[in-house]
């Protein structure tokens, strides 16, 4: 189950438990408020019923004081009693409402109105006594038709005959069972709906008891459901970013939870493959460029060598050239003033042939070394187009390892997001995406200084390439001059050759010996300045080797710096 179907369960239950809850609390607020009202009302209406049976005794006192004393101040009384009683006069709170009124108002039940009508009915014989007795104080009698209208003397005997006689007493236990009985049903009653409201109560009480259980034991199995799935997924996740993060490519990465963290844990596992193959690759690619750059070292140092050897060559080419000049210029000198010294010209001549034989093998010599100065340019010209491909494929990578890192970066963003909507229980989730995402930067950091070497690299490869390309045009335009020098001193042997062969017919042909001489010397100043580019070309290519051979041993500072820095990795 991934994690958010997991929260979301457990937000669902416990919404809806908590939800009951809340339904329960305002059920049993609104069962208490009823309850309370129901006491009250009970409470109440005991005192309505108390206010009706006391009111009857009070008027059967009034009546009573009242024939004995023959005082109307007890009559009025008597009457106000009945008057409040039937809600014709105000009661002592101000308000005027029948005391029947106030128990329909209250709820009195119909078994228990019909109580009261049957004591009302009984207490017709005792209403007719206590008027008949009060008439008599007042001497007032009944006519014989229900009507007092006949007047005579006060009878106060009378009176107290018929309020205290035994009929009277007849009638009030007969009006007094009907209410003690209206009494017991109301008890009942109201008894009856308080104790239903209070058992709606413990049951509501009950059950609210139960969810609490239910939502104690749900918190139990949530919290071992997320320390199953989420914290022990991430502890195990957090160790195994910190063995990748500290250079351990070979680490399996395994949790025991599933969805998103499994889903985080493949994909971790997957870009430490991803880096693992990289690494063994720019490791690969380092050693190379390590031994390309050892091999160029060599290469410069023998171009170096050679650069100087056709420097030397080229100063005794040089001095050779001028020792010719000085002899042609003095054997046309001599030639002029005396065609006598033609011995002197032979043996000149001799000099000449053996001068020109020199410089020919020194131009043979020169024509090889520079031929092989040729062939180790074109070497160190292809091991460095080698070494640039190489630092082109090391750049792919590191863009390629740069890419994986912003794939990271944004997964780790997105386990962020996700671990900050499950709030406190996506915590340990957090850290180990904020480890992910430094792991993420320094992968890139890394990376970025990588490719600042390669592209160190690649510069430097193209300026040696270029260097050298330079050289092996100079070397070329060497081997040119020294082949013209070969040819010029080939053309001067064969002269020199001629001159000795024909030495003897000096006589015949001084004229042309004269003009020979001339073109052999203006030849010697040719060669000799020939000579003299290609002692300073020779400079120039010592200094280009040179500067190859330092560029060789930064490249292959670089390469063990490379080297050092991929060895952390465990692949």
């Amino acid at each position: 189950m991934s994690l958010k179907k997991l929260f979301f369960s457990i937000f669902l239950i416990f919404s809806l438990l908590f939800g009951c809850l809340g339904t329960l609390a305002v059920l049993l607020r609104d069962n208490q408020s009823n309850l309370e009202r129901e006491q009250d009302d009970r409470y109440r209406s005991y005192l309505v019923a108390d206010e009706f049976r006391q009111s009857s005794q009070d008027l059967t006192r009034l009546a009573r004081t009242y024939v004995s004393t023959a005082n109307p101040e007890y009559e009025a009384m008597y009457r106000d009693i009945i008057a409040v009683r039937d809600g014709k006069k105000p009661r002592p709170d101000g308000k005027t409402i029948s005391l029947r009124q106030m128990m329909k108002n209250l709820g009195f039940s119909a078994e228990e109105f019909a109580l009261l009508d049957e004591a009302i009915g009984k207490s017709n014989g005792l209403v007719a006594t206590e008027i008949k007795a009060m008439n008599a104080v007042k001497g007032i009698f009944e006519d014989g038709s229900g009507d007092y209208t006949l007047k005579g003397a006060p009878n106060m005997e009378l009176a107290r005959e018929l309020m205290f006689n035994r009929q009277y007493h007849r009638y009030i236990e007969e009006i007094m069972k009907p209410v003690n009985q209206f009494f017991v049903e109301l008890e009942k009653r109201t008894r009856q709906e308080a104790q239903t409201l209070q058992e709606k109560s413990d049951n509501y009480i009950d059950i609210f008891v139960v969810i609490l259980a239910v939502v104690f034991v749900c918190l139990i199995f949530s919290g071992w459901v997320i320390y199953k799935q989420v914290i022990r997924s991430v502890d195990l996740l957090a160790e195994s970013v910190t063995a990748i993060g500290e250079g351990d490519l070979t680490r399996e990465v395994c949790v025991s939870g599933g969805g998103e963290v499994r889903q985080l844990a493949r994909a971790l596992q997957a870009m430490a493959k991803n880096l693992a193959d990289m690494v063994k690759v720019i490791i690969s690619g380092v050693q190379t460029l390590k031994a390309s750059s050892g091999q160029l070292s060599i290469i410069s140092a023998d171009m170096e060598k050679t650069a100087g050897n056709t420097m030397d060559l080229s100063n005794n080419a040089a001095a050779a050239s001028e020792e010719m000049s000085t002899s042609m210029n003095a054997i046309a000198a001599t030639s002029e003033e005396n065609a006598t010294n033609m011995q002197v010209i032979a043996s000149g001549a001799e000099e000449l042939s053996f001068a020109e034989q020199e410089i020919m093998t020194r131009s043979n010599e020169a024509r090889s070394i520079v031929s092989e100065a040729v062939d180790k340019s074109a070497t160190a010209s292809r091991r460095l187009q080698e070494l640039g491909d190489a630092a082109d494929k090391i750049s792919n990578f590191t863009e390629v390892i740069t890419a994986i890192s912003e794939q990271t970066n944004l997964l780790a963003l997105n386990a962020t997001i996700e671990a900050a909507r499950a709030g406190e229980s996506g915590r340990g989730f957090a850290v180990v995406a904020k480890e992910i995402k430094d792991l993420a930067s320094q992968t890139t950091d890394a990376t970025q200084e990588i490719r600042v070497k390669i592209s160190g690299i690649q510069t430097a490869t193209s300026e040696t390439v270029k260097e050298i390309g330079d050289v092996t045009h100079v070397i070329s335009s060497i081997n040119d001059i020294v082949n013209s020098i070969a040819n010029a001193v080939d053309q001067q042997l064969s002269t020199t050759q001629e001159i000795s062969q024909n030495v003897h017919q000096a006589t015949m042909g001084i004229s042309e010996m004269n003009v020979s001489i001339m073109q052999s010397a203006e030849a010697s100043s040719s060669i000799a300045e020939d000579i003299a580019r290609v002692s300073i070309t020779g400079t120039t290519v010592a200094e280009d080797c040179t500067q190859a051979c330092e560029n060789s041993v930064e490249l292959n500072k670089l390469a063990e710096q490379l080297i050092e820095m991929t060895s952390k990795f465990k692949v």
